[in-house]
């Protein structure tokens, strides 16, 4: 007999595997054909997940006595989360996620105040606009830096690139995104590496005597392009990319067999041309299989390129906005497939790129400017509680009153 342990609510801890499988007269051990799949006996990712929905599923009906299409979604997805990772930690966030709050007092005007407490999961609806307006403060301005001090852009280009591969009709397994990261390293990598005639370069270091200058030689016997300076053995490039999925519902694709669980790349590149029959080459080389890249230029890129970065990350980070999921299932199922895995990945020169310096301190009272007595940077850690309960108590939602009080001050209407 197996016992289920699900400490995702408080109004139940567990119930024996036999109350679940086990119709009348049953002895208790019950096959595959009466019983759920053990999700410890699965071998794939879509399985162990196929399983945790159906354990969740009779858990609400035998537990809760209710249906599960009936429970909130954000509680699906909590315990779905729980069921599939064995960690209570992700769904006790998703659940306080915007209905937790902060409470602090200013220690000047005794004004109370709260904060929203965010999860900062990575398919949250609610946190996806900080997570984009996160990564283009620490990209955007960088980027667009390091495009306009270069002295001249001849033979160079800004482009969006798009990785696909083979679609599946089944959920991946977690080892698929890493595996896609690592590859699309590879292929600029290798597309970077190559000499004029197409051949793959190898490093030589001369003698210390000499400086220990790097040059590269062609790989290929014969071959006239013998020896390269170090300026076309370190060519500027750099790329910024992140994995995503297809949408859960075909939208663009109606006729599609996927199920959207097409696993695809987009990057955003500056560097030399790239040439996209070699680019195809050697994506395909290291899949092992046919597949596709498309390249695009950012338009208008060379006489405004604040503004040709700042449109390419905003599509390139739209796709964090709004995860690609309209149940609760299909949430739950993109967490746990990225789950211990980078979205976003920077090679080249966009590696560790010097981003202005941030103010870290914590913010101030809207009406006197005093600092507030809370750590933004360790919430995870901070008292929360529930949004209602601090209301009844006095207390105002900070952002609302500082949102406020700008607004009369442009208006030039009286404060609150």
């Amino acid at each position: 007999m197996r016992t289920i342990c699900l400490p995702v609510t408080n109004n139940f801890g567990s119930v024996e595997d036999s109350e679940l499988v086990a119709g009348p007269g049953s002895n208790g051990q019950g096959s595959d054909e009466q019983g759920v799949e053990v999700a410890g006996e699965a071998t794939t990712l879509a399985q162990r997940f196929e399983a945790a929905v159906e354990e969740c599923k009779l858990v609400a009906e035998c537990i809760d006595e209710t249906l599960w299409p009936d429970l909130p979604e954000r509680e699906r997805v909590a315990r779905l989360l729980t069921a599939v990772t064995g960690s209570t930690s992700k769904a006790e966030r998703y659940r306080d996620c915007e209905k937790q709050a902060i409470p602090v007092v200013c220690s000047r005007c005794e004004a109370k105040y709260y904060t929203r407490y965010r999860c900062t999961l990575r398919f949250c609806e609610r946190c996806g606009p900080w997570h984009f307006m996160r990564l283009m403060e620490k990209y955007r301005e960088p980027i667009a830096r390091l495009v306009k001090g270069q002295a001249s852009q001849r033979g160079r280009t800004l482009a969006k690139l798009t990785f696909t591969l083979r679609a599946r009709d089944e959920m991946p397994d977690q080892s698929e995104p890493r595996r896609l990261n690592k590859l699309v390293g590879q292929c600029f990598a290798r597309i970077h590496d190559r000499c004029r005639c197409g051949h793959v370069k190898t490093f030589h270091v001369a003698s210390p005597r000499a400086g220990r200058v790097c040059y590269q030689r062609c790989a290929e016997a014969g071959c006239s392009c013998a020896r390269f300076s170090a300026a076309e053995a370190k060519p500027l490039w750099g790329c910024i990319f992140a994995v995503e999925t297809g949408h859960e519902a075909a939208r663009k694709h109606p006729g599609r067999a996927a199920g959207g669980w097409n696993l695809h790349v987009h990057a955003l590149f500056y560097g030399p041309f790239i040439n996209q029959a070699e680019a195809m080459n050697v994506w395909e080389a290291l899949l092992g299989y046919r597949a596709g890249i498309r390249i695009e230029q950012c338009p208008g890129w060379k006489r405004n390129p604040d503004r040709a970065v700042q449109n390419a990350l905003v599509h390139h980070f739209g796709y964090l906005m709004k995860p690609a999921a309209d149940s609760p299932e299909r949430i739950a199922a993109l967490e746990a497939l990225f789950r211990g895995t980078r979205r976003i990945h920077a090679k080249g020169r966009f590696y560790r790129l010097q981003s202005e310096p941030r103010n870290l301190g914590g913010p101030c009272c809207p009406r006197c400017r005093e600092p507030l007595p809370i750590n933004l940077r360790h919430w995870q850690k901070s008292e929360r509680r529930a949004v209602e309960a601090l209301e009844a108590e006095g207390y105002q939602d900070l952002r609302a009153v500082t949102r406020k009080l700008l607004r009369a001050q442009v208006l030039g209407a009286r404060s609150p």
